[in-house]
């Protein structure tokens, strides 16, 4: 599951809603969870996220469903005027905002956390520290 897939209609249904159902079991037993966004596409959309929305690093998953809402009705273009996403952004940015939202409802977080740092470099960071 990913967004250039979903984009080229390449998800299979089954297994993303397989996906969700794990997520949803993984998690049930735990309250206030918040999921950690990494990558492009959560740092543009936490960037773009109204401050007031904004704790630190987080917001909250109400903030991105009005985002993903008021980008969805847009095309590429006005994304591209409005908010200065380079093409290769622009197509993507809904899906992913979907993708998000998806996992945030399987798993009931109301907040995402948004480190700011790509998955490989927190691993070698990761690496770095341990030695």
């Amino acid at each position: 599951v990913g967004t250039v897939r979903m984009l080229g209609g390449m998800v299979d249904e089954d297994i993303y809603n397989e996906m969700k159902e794990d997520l949803a079991e993984i998690t049930s037993g735990y309250p206030n969870v918040s999921i950690v966004g990494s990558g492009g596409n959560i740092n543009k959309l936490f960037r773009i996220a109204p401050k007031k929305e904004k704790t630190g690093n987080s917001f909250t998953v109400s903030s991105l469903e009005k985002l993903y809402t008021q980008l969805s009705k847009m095309s590429m273009e006005e994304r591209m005027d409005t908010y200065g996403f380079k093409l290769d952004r622009a197509d993507v940015i809904v899906p992913a905002a979907e993708i998000f939202l998806s996992i945030a409802k399987s798993v009931r977080a109301e907040n995402i956390i948004v480190p700011n740092i790509g998955l490989a470099d927190g691993l070698i960071n990761e690496m770095i520290r341990n030695l």
